[in-house]
């Protein structure tokens, strides 16, 4: 029986990760995380909770382009996007088995930050390795063909129209329709390490 004791960190989209990409940790079950990342693309205010051991859930605020003298004229809430974000462990991690999570950015939302994915994460002694296949945003410089497509045309196109309008104009709308579609998937990854203590 082997046992893995991390120090999570949340994204900067407040799902636990590294900087702007998601892993497949979690926090602890029932911990409430809130975090704020300043950018020159966006300010993010985020608010994360283990609902189960299983599943993390993100609200989340964006304030595009804050400095831009637009956000104070009289357009209401024109460059903000409220958004909501779940992660699900489908594996725990083994001696040789790396945890493994899938995850929907803007489940509900206008679509800004769309995106999907799968991950698996892996310790190897100080080392936390994370590999995903992402979809959305997370495929702009794809260069994979998107596995789905094998097994259904109904894949290849992400969006009928103005990608923003998936989510419904104020993104109170499910954006089903988008779930895991485009030509193209991306690869990420990213690893941690911890200093062991002197």
């Amino acid at each position: 029986l082997f046992f893995f004791q991390y120090e999570v960190v949340a994204s900067d989209f407040g799902t636990t990760g590294i900087i702007d990409l998601p892993t497949a940790r979690m926090m602890s079950d029932g911990d409430l995380k809130a975090t704020i990342s300043y950018q020159d693309i966006a300010n993010i205010y985020n608010i994360t909770y283990q609902a189960t051991p299983w599943l993390e859930s993100t609200f989340r605020y964006t304030i595009f382009n804050p400095s831009n003298p637009i956000r104070n004229s009289s357009i209401p809430d024109g460059l903000n996007d409220r958004s909501y974000s779940v992660k699900i462990k489908l594996v725990n991690e083994r001696k040789y088995i790396p945890q493994l999570a899938i995850g929907i950015k803007d489940l509900l939302g206008t679509g800004a930050w769309s995106s999907e994915y799968l991950v698996a994460s892996k310790k190897f002694d100080n080392l936390d390795l994370s590999l995903g296949i992402g979809w959305g945003r997370l495929s702009e410089e794809g260069t994979i063909k998107n596995p789905l497509t094998y097994f259904s045309d109904n894949f290849s196109n992400r969006y009928e129209g103005n990608p923003l309008s998936a989510g419904g104009k104020y993104g109170g709308k499910l954006r089903t329709n988008s779930f895991f579609k485009g030509n193209q998937v991306g690869l990420f990854g990213g690893l941690k390490y911890n200093l062991a203590n002197t």
